[in-house]
């Protein structure tokens, strides 16, 4: 059976995205899996099975952490999210006040001066 991953390829934990590496060797099969040496970011050197690893994922949005299904804490999420939403234009935040059709009346403001 080949290998899923090569020599050099970033890779990061199935069961904590965080924790990222690079492929430093490819041992032999045992048992018919595969393991592979991993060069953690942290200067850390482990073996793991294939099976825990994954490709390491480039995180840029909450989105990417949606669907990566590596969403930790409600507190983080929503502190990416806030600045997902600082940094969208101006266009896209208007479009959104049409959509949800927010009405606005003379009242609700007060007059500078």
């Amino acid at each position: 059976m080949p290998h899923k991953f090569n020599k050099n390829q970033r890779v990061s934990l199935k069961g904590n995205v965080g924790r990222k590496g690079k492929i430093e060797n490819i041992l032999e099969p045992h048992g018919g899996y595969h393991f592979y040496g991993v060069l953690w970011d942290d200067s850390s050197l482990q073996v793991h099975p294939e099976e825990e690893l994954q490709v390491e994922a480039n995180i840029q949005t909450p989105w990417d952490l949606l669907k990566n299904n590596s969403l930790s804490d409600y507190r983080d999420f929503s502190i990416a999210t806030t600045l997902h939403k600082v940094r969208n234009t101006t266009s896209n935040t208007i479009s959104t006040l049409k959509a949800s059709r927010t009405l606005f009346k003379p009242y609700q403001y007060v007059p500078l001066g």
